[in-house]
């Protein structure tokens, strides 16, 4: 696994959370 895989991974999950939390606000 490269460093550029891992750090997609994680602005990916992170956009996740986000667009999940923006959800359940609204």
């Amino acid at each position: 696994m490269t460093a550029d895989f891992v750090l997609y991974l994680v602005i990916v999950a992170i956009y996740i959370n986000l667009f999940t939390f923006v959800r359940c606000i609204h």
